[in-house]
């Protein structure tokens, strides 16, 4: 006997729905910014249909595209609130 847990069926059609709207991106994106957006989600240990949308409308395709962050504060500059000071 195998052990383990099986899918179940609803399971299993949840999850064929899921890859059937990741390939339908392609219509509205095309099949290349499709797989680099993929490629990147994968990269990032994500393969949910919400992820791969998101990078496509942020136009985020490819592990080779930099993300354009902005610093986020003074944390990243030294001066965080948690750090000793001399007065």
């Amino acid at each position: 006997m195998l052990n383990g847990t099986f899918p179940t069926a609803r399971s299993l059609v949840d999850r064929l729905r899921a890859a059937q709207g990741v390939i339908r991106l392609a219509d509205k994106h095309g099949a290349k910014a499709l797989n680099g957006a993929c490629e990147r989600a994968l990269a990032f240990g994500f393969s949910d249909y919400k992820t791969v949308k998101g990078l496509l409308k942020n136009g985020v395709s490819g592990l080779n595209e930099a993300f354009d962050f902005e610093p986020s504060g003074e944390a990243y500059q030294g001066r965080s609130r948690f750090s000793p000071t001399h007065h």
